[in-house]
């Protein structure tokens, strides 16, 4: 009876390595060097980007715009009585982009830095009754005084 338990665990055992092996070997084949080798390469560039959108309820009859250097804003007609915020972020290198945005119902307040390059493109849908308003007189986007 001893020498069929242990027949019993030795194939168990046996099979399992079998089973460890063949699924290891499989997985280096299709994610390792695998049957294709490998060649030497390098990144050369990357581009990343991320978009948002937010829909607000708008009761103020005035809409002040507060962007940053590296900040775009075009304003587009709306409906009534909501903001919609689409911020399109991009940037290349590895590390992503500083952005503070700050919103409280009046006021939108955008800026973005970062290391290598960036932008932050915002499109705000406004309804036709709010008017816009940029402190400093800049234009929010090009042909919109």
């Amino acid at each position: 009876m001893r020498v069929n338990a242990w027949r019993v665990v030795g194939g168990a055992f046996t099979a399992f390595v079998v089973i460890v092996a063949a699924v290891t070997a499989h997985t280096e084949l299709l994610w390792g060097d695998g049957l294709d080798g490998s060649a030497d390469t390098m990144l050369i560039s990357a581009h990343h980007s991320e978009t948002l959108t937010e829909v607000y309820v708008l009761t103020a009859p005035v809409l002040i715009v507060r962007a940053g250097d590296g900040v775009q804003v075009t304003i587009v007609p709306g409906t009534d009585k909501q903001l919609t915020i689409r911020r399109e972020l991009s940037w290349t290198g590895d590390d992503s982009p500083n952005l503070r945005q700050f919103w409280n119902g009046r006021t939108l307040r955008a800026d973005v830095s970062c290391r290598d390059t960036c932008t932050a493109a915002y499109t705000l849908s406004v309804p036709a009754n709010v008017k816009v308003e940029r402190p400093d007189g800049a234009p929010l986007a090009p042909g919109i005084p």
